[in-house]
Protein backbone atom coordinates (compact mmCIF):
# COMPACT_ATOMS: atom_id res chain seq x y z
CA UNK A 1 0.00 0.00 0.00
CA UNK A 2 3.00 2.23 0.86
CA UNK A 3 4.22 1.96 -2.35
CA UNK A 4 1.33 3.02 -3.93
CA UNK A 5 1.26 5.81 -1.94
CA UNK A 6 4.53 6.46 -3.45
CA UNK A 7 3.51 6.50 -6.78
CA UNK A 8 0.82 8.58 -6.79
CA UNK A 9 2.87 11.50 -4.84
CA UNK A 10 5.42 10.87 -7.78
CA UNK A 11 2.51 11.46 -10.56
CA UNK A 12 0.32 14.84 -9.32
CA UNK A 13 1.22 18.00 -8.82
CA UNK A 14 0.07 20.43 -5.87
CA UNK A 15 -1.11 23.70 -6.91
CA UNK A 16 -2.71 26.65 -5.39
CA UNK A 17 -5.52 28.56 -7.50
CA UNK A 18 -7.39 31.31 -6.18
CA UNK A 19 -5.90 30.38 -2.30
CA UNK A 20 -7.54 26.64 -3.23
CA UNK A 21 -5.27 23.91 -3.18
CA UNK A 22 -5.62 21.57 -6.89
CA UNK A 23 -4.16 18.52 -7.03
CA UNK A 24 -3.51 17.01 -10.55
CA UNK A 25 -3.13 13.62 -10.82
CA UNK A 26 -1.24 11.90 -13.80
CA UNK A 27 -2.49 8.93 -15.02
CA UNK A 28 -0.24 6.43 -16.92
CA UNK A 29 -1.22 6.49 -20.21
CA UNK A 30 -2.62 9.92 -21.76
CA UNK A 31 -6.14 10.95 -22.21
CA UNK A 32 -6.18 13.45 -25.28
CA UNK A 33 -9.77 14.46 -24.69
CA UNK A 34 -9.39 14.80 -20.53
CA UNK A 35 -6.44 17.25 -22.02
CA UNK A 36 -8.27 19.06 -24.04
CA UNK A 37 -10.92 19.81 -21.48
CA UNK A 38 -8.71 20.78 -18.59
CA UNK A 39 -7.04 23.37 -21.17
CA UNK A 40 -10.03 24.93 -22.32
CA UNK A 41 -11.15 25.26 -19.09
CA UNK A 42 -7.86 26.57 -17.64
CA UNK A 43 -8.07 29.03 -20.72
CA UNK A 44 -12.00 30.29 -20.14
CA UNK A 45 -11.54 30.72 -16.39
CA UNK A 46 -8.53 32.89 -17.20
CA UNK A 47 -10.16 35.24 -19.66
CA UNK A 48 -13.64 35.40 -17.87
CA UNK A 49 -11.04 36.52 -14.67
CA UNK A 50 -9.17 38.83 -17.02
CA UNK A 51 -12.35 40.20 -18.98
Amino acid sequence: MNEINNDLKKNSLKLTINDKLVTLTFALEPNLEMAEFIKKTLISSFLIKKG
